[in-house]
């Protein structure tokens, strides 16, 4: 079976979650992520050498939305 563009990985079982996948796993836009999320979240850069993929540990946005801080 090929996957196609529109069918994103199953982001629950992601361990780092890249901007568009943090916004399908929370439900909102990747704006609204950027704007009111994001600032809250630690950044990580898999490339230390001026990347530009961003990702985000899911373990710390279950933490953010669930209230406890880690």
């Amino acid at each position: 079976m090929k996957k196609t563009e529109n069918e994103m990985p199953n982001v629950c079982e992601k361990r780092w979650l890249t901007k568009k996948e943090l916004a399908s796993y929370l439900g909102f836009s990747t704006r609204f992520v950027d704007q009111s999320i994001r600032p809250y979240l630690r950044e990580y850069r898999p490339n230390q050498h001026g990347g530009r993929k961003i990702l985000f540990s899911r373990d710390e946005v279950d933490a953010l939305i669930s209230g406890s801080a880690i």
